[in-house]
């Protein structure tokens, strides 16, 4: 979750990374409190948390062929070549 949530961050620009960030916490913590509501009122059966939880996975599995790495992080480590092959990556899919 926190590797997620900080590469996220790095993705967003900074103007909006305070809002993306405050909504991933919000939404985090309702989900806590939509379980333990589901699990005391409605049913003690997990599997439709599971099927969803798995759908999820699966998109996250797919969608991880597509990531590139984080500009900041491949600049940090001067690692300069890889930076600007994926900055060129960034810059194709914005069409820029």
């Amino acid at each position: 979750m926190a590797c997620g949530f900080l590469l996220l961050m790095e993705l967003v620009p900074k103007r909006y990374q305070t809002w993306v960030g405050t909504a991933l916490m919000v939404t985090e913590g309702a989900s806590q409190i939509i379980w333990t509501i589901y699990f005391v009122t409605i049913s003690k059966n997990a599997f439709f948390f599971v099927y969803f939880t798995v759908g999820l996975n699966v998109i996250a599995a797919v969608g991880a062929f597509y990531i590139v790495e984080s500009p900041r992080y491949l600049y940090g480590m001067e690692k300069f070549d890889q930076c600007r092959t994926v900055l060129n990556t960034i810059a194709r899919r914005n069409n820029i």
